[in-house]
């Protein structure tokens, strides 16, 4: 299985830090979080990751240039900020009709995380298989709600009075390749993006099956908002 890392965004939150450097290559326990997410990637046993590059493109792929790891690496633009939906699209080509696992370019994980999204994803088949982790705030990030095994309902950034769960999807998904046909009918959201909530809304709303797999060793920092 291929992996796609999204690695286009600015990081404005995380500013003064990001207006020298992209976020994915802001140190975490010395290392780059990209560095962190290629290990594991790595190590998960993939040979081949596509990295969707936008806002300094030309110092995320230098400084892959000058890093070892055991995989094949390519690079994608995107070709403007239009959210992870419009990212995941970039790499239809490259995933060549097979299932690919997404992993966002600001979250920490860790192999076993990834093999076991994998393992879920190549056992069940599902449209998708969804990182989840339960947090404390969950009305930061995209709340997922599940029933009967399979996910129910995903919403981007609810307001705290809208919060209908404390599972938030980890930013870390299987996909077979007929997302690409469901990224399509996706339309923009209210903030002007091709959101991938709305596009897995959808497949939802096709009974498409989600299974959700739950995180217990990884953790996200998406635009400094640590959990551990």
């Amino acid at each position: 299985m291929k992996a796609v890392v999204l690695a286009a965004g600015k990081g404005k939150r995380l500013q003064p830090l990001t207006l020298t450097r992209p976020k994915h290559l802001l140190s975490v326990g010395g290392r780059p979080i990209l560095g962190h997410i290629l290990a594991a990637v790595d190590s998960a046993g993939i040979k081949e990751a596509l990295i969707v590059v936008k806002h300094m493109k030309e110092k995320i792929i230098e400084w892959c240039s000058k890093n070892n790891f055991n995989l094949k690496l390519e690079f994608a633009e995107q070709s403007d900020f239009l959210g992870t939906a419009h990212a995941i699209s970039v790499a239809e080509d490259f995933t060549r009709g097979e299932a690919f696992i997404v992993v966002n370019g600001d979250v920490l994980t860790n192999p076993l995380e990834i093999q076991g999204i994998i393992h879920t994803h190549n056992s069940a088949k599902p449209f998708c298989t969804l990182g989840v982790k339960k947090v404390e705030n969950p009305y930061q990030y995209g709340i997922v709600s599940v029933k009967n095994g399979l996910v129910e309902t995903v919403i981007e950034k609810p307001s705290p009075s809208e919060t209908f769960s404390n599972l938030i999807s980890t930013g870390i998904m299987c996909f077979e390749s007929s997302v690409f046909d469901i990224i399509r009918q996706t339309p923009l959201s209210n903030r002007g993006e091709y959101e991938i909530t709305t596009t897995l809304k959808i497949a939802i709303s096709e009974s498409k099956k989600l299974y959700p797999t739950r995180s217990v060793h990884g953790g996200l920092i998406s635009e400094g908002r640590g959990i551990f």
